[in-house]
């Protein structure tokens, strides 16, 4: 088995550092050591693995984004080359093309760098220098995201993996409060393209057929996101939208799921959408407009597509609300499955 190094580089936990936290349980290494930004340092610090702290911020894609980059490749680099160094790994794991970045620069690195793209919205140029700097094998995580490196690298270093879940856990998890039959929750952060906007409009179409309807918004709060929290706060009142909460902090959104009848997915554009997961293995049905949820995740029993539009999503919540939930389908989504994969992985490289 090789040794792995294992790099994410966010400042601060998403979805993509708690996915890539369950793939480093799962990834199978003779040994394993992490570099981590601040997102993921707790969690680091915790393990039994060789560790160092990376000190990363956000990283705009603006001059002063770029500015920081470099910045912070430079403060960070000797850590990295003396962890290199020290641990001599077989195989670099790059959780993201953020990650990748960081390493860049080092001199010409010697084993294979996968890096695990979990993003959409990363610009172009970002990947095609990370595929000209380090010559990467790809893991997408989903084929919308494998997409994008096309033509930058060959697709025999490419291939789709599925976040991990640990499903028997979700589906044990105990609701934040009873169970009501009528609620609708969109786990999402609050990000202008999440949609919330359309999630709300939606809503209120849906509760003049159905009053008991409740909504739940649940999310983090992202850095330079308060304006936007502002205009869906101003929304709910003016509207006025009855029955509405919203749940700002950066606790689990599994308990609130748990105690709602539908989630909603909603976002402009999605690579994976790991909250449809984890409402299926609780036995919850899905509603996502398309484009919300990976290709491979719309087709999974449990889950509605429907048009991004106010109507579409109003009218496929209301069928949603009285329809049967299909035994969910998720062996491709278990760690088990992972484990195996990256096994399979780690070998051919």
């Amino acid at each position: 088995m090789p040794r792995g190094l294992f790099i994410d580089a966010s400042p601060f936990v998403g979805g993509a550092q708690a996915s890539f936290r369950t793939l480093v349980d799962c990834a199978p290494a003779e040994a394993k050591a992490v570099a981590a930004g601040a997102g993921l340092w707790p969690w680091a610090q915790q393990t039994t693995f060789p560790a160092i702290q990376l000190s990363t911020s956000h990283w705009p894609a603006t001059p002063t984004g770029l500015f920081q980059y470099v910045s912070e490749c430079r403060l960070n680099h000797p850590r990295l080359q003396k962890l290199l160094l020290d641990f001599q790994p077989d195989i670099i794991h790059c959780n993201t093309v953020r990650s990748a970045l960081l390493i860049c620069a080092l001199p010409k690195i010697r084993v294979p760098v996968i890096i695990h793209d979990r993003d959409i919205r990363m610009p172009w140029l970002a990947r095609y220098y990370a595929a000209r700097k380090l010559s990467p094998h790809i893991l997408a995580v989903s084929s919308r995201v494998s997409r994008l490196w096309q033509g930058l690298v060959p697709e025999s270093r490419r291939k789709v993996l599925f976040n991990a879940f640990d499903l028997e856990g979700i589906a044990q998890t105990a609701p934040i409060r009873p169970y009501d039959a009528n609620t609708l929750i969109l786990a999402a952060d609050f990000m202008p393209w999440k949609r919330h906007t359309l999630f709300l409009e939606a809503f209120r179409m849906a509760q003049a057929n159905h009053p008991a309807l409740r909504g739940i918004l649940k999310g983090r709060l992202r850095p330079n996101q308060e304006k936007y929290l502002g205009r869906l706060q101003s929304a709910i009142k003016k509207g006025p939208i009855p029955n509405i909460e919203l749940i700002v902090d950066d606790s689990p959104a599994l308990p609130w799921i748990a105690a709602s009848q539908l989630l909603i997915a909603c976002s402009e554009t999605e690579p994976f959408g790991r909250t449809a997961i984890e409402a299926l293995a609780l036995g919850k049905r899905v509603v996502a407009t398309r484009g919300s949820l990976a290709p491979e995740l719309l087709s999974l029993p449990g889950v509605t597509p429907c048009e991004p539009t106010p109507d579409a999503l109003a009218q496929s919540i209301l069928h949603s609300l009285d329809a049967p939930t299909p035994a969910p389908i998720l062996q491709a989504f278990s760690k088990e499955t992972l484990a195996a994969n990256l096994a399979r992985i780690y070998s051919n490289l």
